[in-house]
């Protein structure tokens, strides 16, 4: 106790039957390098291990941002929709990163709560906000986008509220809005009556890629996290499962 991260690692030990001591010893040169890495790992690792709110300012704060860009712009449409891709695609991609690297899995709490108030903000401000800010826009979320905000908000709390073993398969999830930008720039062509130019070839070229590669992904959740549930003893063990379980669903095929 009180020991700093070096000196944890300069222990002594007994080998066998004789009276020897061994000690681990770091080179003068490299100590300060060590000592500088070790603590700074640490003190990474315990920031974001207290992420709680964390993610809610984040969302919080783009909810506020984006209103008033789009309260001061001419076309609220593509305010909206570009500020929103930019958030997932970021939350996204550190999704992805995090899954790949063991040191980032400290986030996974902060990127999940940062997912959730976003997508629950965002239809506050789809179905209420961006009405009153702009009554004549002809922005709006379809049916199957509030079913996948719906069902991942409510997966995603659960993942939160559960065991950390679940955080997984919530960032697992969030690596789907790499895609995003796709229905997006689909949506921008047919307004701007480019959907036959070259900009509809590639769209037609890349949207069924993705779209294939979306749907194996959300169904390759769904089958994990089942499976996980079912080593836990199943739904009469894990009484709550079947939430995250039907919501998982509804995503995978809406």
């Amino acid at each position: 106790e009180g020991l700093s991260p070096i000196s944890k690692l300069q222990r002594t030990w007994k080998v066998g039957p004789y009276d020897l001591d061994m000690r681990l010893r770091i080179p003068p040169y490299a100590e300060d390098i060590a000592e500088k890495e070790l603590g700074f790992r640490s003190s990474i690792e315990s920031l974001t291990s207290r992420s709680e709110g964390g993610g809610i300012a984040t969302a919080l704060l783009l909810l506020l941002s984006k209103a008033l860009v789009c309260y001061c712009s001419h076309d609220s449409e593509v305010c909206t929709a570009g500020i929103d891709l930019g958030c997932v695609l970021t939350m996204g991609s550190f999704a992805l990163a995090s899954r790949r690297k063991k040191e980032l899995k400290s986030m996974h709490q902060l990127l999940i709560e940062a997912a959730v108030s976003h997508l629950s903000f965002e239809m506050i401000y789809n179905g209420v906000i961006l009405r009153t800010i702009d009554p004549t826009t002809g922005y709006k979320m379809g049916w199957d986008m509030w079913v996948h905000h719906i069902s991942s908000v409510v997966a995603g709390v659960w993942c939160l509220l559960s065991s950390p073993d679940f955080h997984k398969h919530g960032v697992d999830l969030l690596v789907t809005e790499c895609t995003t930008g796709l229905p997006m720039a689909f949506r921008q062509a047919l307004k701007s009556k480019k959907i036959k130019s070259r900009q509809g070839i590639l769209l037609a070229a890349s949207m069924p890629i993705a779209f294939t590669w979306r749907c194996y992904w959300n169904f390759a959740i769904l089958k994990r996290f089942l499976s996980e549930i079912k080593e836990k003893g199943g739904f009469g063990e894990v009484q709550t499962a079947w939430i995250p379980a039907a919501g998982l669903s509804a995503i995978t095929t809406c």
